[in-house]
């Protein structure tokens, strides 16, 4: 097995006068599990996307590698699995189908056997050859999660990868997620503590923020004050 590597150097994003995020730096390796931790609207899922290649930073760069060998953006279909609630499969295709055509539209072969193997593992086998539209939600987030997975990417994103799971889907994902994780980099945005304790660490987007007027830093003491539990010097 080759490694791979992430690397965000000193990554921006700003929306109009709005800045999401920015010096952010941070690297990922094979066989880590890296979460992307913050508060709805905080900007986890935009920096999943720009790691994922599907948004540019404003500001600052990704490489991604295998190897000595950088990753172009045309091999990124083949390096980077991605889910996330908001994530669009075709309702009038099958489970079966949405997954064979996404192996095709990623230049790959269809994995009959890999695929069959993702959809008994996350209990959607019996129902295969229904349409995609007419499973619940629920059901959907699985096929989402076999789709990110599916060809065995270097770098697998899950984006708030437990929405819309019952108990047992939440168990099938987090036993999946254990199971793969020496074989590629993987990154979990997720505000839900259940997900983010399956990290090995994780990246705080509050921590990349700008701190409004008034306000103390994350993580630092106002000036003149002492920390609870220390002595004045």
């Amino acid at each position: 097995m080759i490694n791979a590597e992430v690397t965000l150097d000193r990554l921006a994003k700003r929306f109009g006068d709005r800045v999401i995020f920015r010096d952010l730096t941070a690297s990922f390796r094979t066989g880590e599990i890296v979460g992307i931790a913050g508060p709805n609207g905080g900007g986890k899922s935009t920096l999943a996307k720009i790691i994922a290649g599907v948004l540019s930073p404003t500001r600052g760069a990704v490489v991604r590698n295998v190897g000595q060998d950088v990753v172009k953006d045309y091999g990124l279909p083949r390096f980077v699995g991605f889910a996330a609630p908001y994530l669009a499969l075709y309702d009038e295709f099958t489970a079966v189908e949405n997954l064979d055509f996404a192996m095709k539209a990623r230049g790959l072969d269809p994995l009959p056997k890999r695929r069959d193997e993702l959809l008994k593992r996350f209990d959607i086998y019996v129902r295969r050859n229904d349409a995609y539209g007419g499973y619940s939600s629920g059901m959907q987030q699985r096929v989402k999660l076999a789709f990110a997975a599916l060809h065995r990417p270097s770098l697998a994103i899950f984006d708030e990868p437990t929405s819309n799971l019952d108990d047992a889907g939440k168990r099938a994902a987090y036993e999946f997620i254990r199971e793969e994780r020496d074989g590629r980099i993987t990154v979990l945005a997720a505000n839900d503590e259940d997900d983010l304790a399956l990290c090995d660490r994780a990246i705080d987007v509050r921590d990349f923020q700008p701190t409004p007027k008034g306000t103390t830093p994350k993580g630092t003491t106002p000036k003149g004050t002492t920390p609870k539990g220390t002595t004045p010097k």
